[in-house]
């Protein structure tokens, strides 16, 4: 509980809308108005490295060994509120399915982001967003020839869309 409430803390830092929590999986998003004020996807990877930060902090107060694994895609998907009783909201559609497997096929410590990802923050840079000008993203590529879950699962890089990357920042105001 402690931990997701500094991921709460993040979340409006980054201007990033909490979706649920399922488990251990804190699950939030960049969307259209009126969820986020922006869409724009650099946010979602900056939040993303701040949950390795925090909870490496976190950890390391508490002596324990505790390190999050976070995968980032980006694209379209459905969302509605689901229950009768208990009344939530949920996203549904391939995006997903496609970040679940990011977040479980990446090494603790690291923010796995898709190639569609990749290339969307690449055209938010080209557009020169402001809000994002004193960030600095390095995108460095996935090796193997696939990729593992930390049960032993083993999935096609084609199941995540392609080529896969661990997003770091050379310098930061996080």
């Amino acid at each position: 509980g402690e931990l997701f409430g500094l991921f709460d803390d993040l979340t409006e830092k980054f201007g990033v809308y909490k979706v649920e929590t399922v488990g251990d999986a804190y699950i939030a998003a960049r969307a259209e108005h009126p969820l986020t004020e922006s869409p724009l996807p650099m946010a979602v990877v900056i939040f993303g490295l701040a949950m390795v930060d925090a909870t490496a902090k976190w950890s390391m107060g508490r002596q324990e060994a505790v390190a999050c694994r976070v995968g980032i895609h980006h694209g379209e998907c459905v969302g509605g509120v689901v229950g009768i009783e208990m009344q939530r909201y949920h996203l549904f559609g391939d995006l997903m399915h496609v970040m679940e497997l990011l977040e479980a096929t990446s090494i603790p410590g690291y923010v796995q982001v898709s190639s569609a990802l990749k290339a969307a923050v690449e055209r938010e840079v080209r557009c020169q967003h402001p809000e994002n000008a004193d960030v600095d993203l390095e995108f460095t590529p996935r090796s193997g020839e696939e990729l593992k879950s930390s049960k032993g699962d083993s999935y096609p890089f084609s199941a995540v869309g392609g080529a896969t990357f661990f997003a770091s920042v050379a310098q930061s105001s996080f």
